[in-house]
């Protein structure tokens, strides 16, 4: 199973840390920490069960790349959040206004193509 990221009209669905959610009628800007969600990026370690009920915070077993727009966005955190749930803790890098792709790869994996994240300074 690929992973994917979560989305809505093609924009990558993030939470800013002051709870702000950033999609395709509000921007990012530049060093804003985010969190996004998705699903299949791998085992975690310590291992959580296929199926169990799962309440913490257990980091990726594999490394968890992300760039925007081609520029790689800083990962402090990724892994499992919630039954099937993965949360990815990502700085947005310095990036002039615009709409960027978001790619995260996990190994040798990426997620789906499409996805976009919009940047204001």
């Amino acid at each position: 199973m690929s992973p994917a990221l979560f989305a809505s009209a093609n924009y990558v669905a993030a939470v800013r840390t002051d709870g702000t959610v950033i999609n395709a009628s509000s921007a990012a800007k530049p060093g804003d920490v985010l969190e996004l969600y998705g699903t299949g990026f791998g085992p975690t370690s310590p291992a959580v069960a296929a199926g169990v009920v799962y309440q913490g915070a257990a980091p990726t077993a594999t490394a968890v790349t992300v760039t925007m727009g081609g520029v790689t966005a800083p990962v402090s955190f990724a892994g499992l959040v919630g039954a099937g749930l993965y949360q990815l803790n990502v700085t947005v890098p310095s990036l002039p206004n615009g709409d960027y792709p978001v790619v995260a790869q996990a190994g040798s994996l990426s997620t789906q193509p499409g996805v976009l994240i919009k940047v204001q300074t």
